[in-house]
């Protein structure tokens, strides 16, 4: 069967993978590594879907204590929340992460011990975040440079930003040079 024009389908190659996952040593351990993409904007759309539950987590912690029962049932219990509650939070880490981050960052121990003044997991999420802010700034950057290069001979600007010349309604009029 021959295909027409209106079924004729066109075979593109488009590599929309340059997705480059960054490897990352915790604590200066080579054996102890993630994979993050820290080029991920989605990032934020996970963060702001788990920022109520991260919140609610949080709050469990404060009725750990409350109806445990006596002696060794009491010690069961307490022990038997705090492990649901770790891993209730390193499930929420990984999603947020898009990758098995929490047993990496934080192999033994709890999410929820003090460190510095904070909960671990807060440190864990602070400490990552920051990696992916300075990676999106640096690539927003090469973006910014790369636009301005190729439009600076549309839109008068010079590519050292000394001056920006603005266009009011197509007519060429100067409004303003910065």
């Amino acid at each position: 069967m021959a295909l027409t024009k209106k079924d004729e389908v066109l075979d593109v190659e488009l590599d929309l993978t340059p997705i480059k996952k960054q490897r990352i040593r915790i604590n200066g351990d080579f054996n102890n590594t993630i994979e993050l993409n820290l080029s991920d904007l989605n990032i934020v759309n996970r963060l702001n879907e788990s920022y109520k539950r991260l919140k609610d987590l949080t709050g469990e912690v404060g009725k750990l204590t409350e109806n445990l029962g006596e002696g060794d049932e009491a010690f069961d219990n307490l022990a038997e929340r705090l492990k649901e509650l770790d891993r209730k939070m390193r499930d929420e880490i990984d999603y947020i992460f898009d990758s098995k981050v929490s047993d990496a960052c934080v192999p033994n121990g709890n999410m929820y011990d003090p460190h510095d003044g904070e909960f671990t997991f807060e440190h864990v999420i602070e400490a990552l975040a920051k990696l992916y802010s300075t990676n999106l700034g640096k690539e927003f950057q090469q973006m910014r440079e790369r636009i301005n290069k190729k439009t600076s001979k549309y839109t008068g600007k010079k590519k050292n930003n000394v001056w920006v010349t603005y266009f009011h309604n197509n007519t060429g009029t100067v409004v303003g040079d910065t």
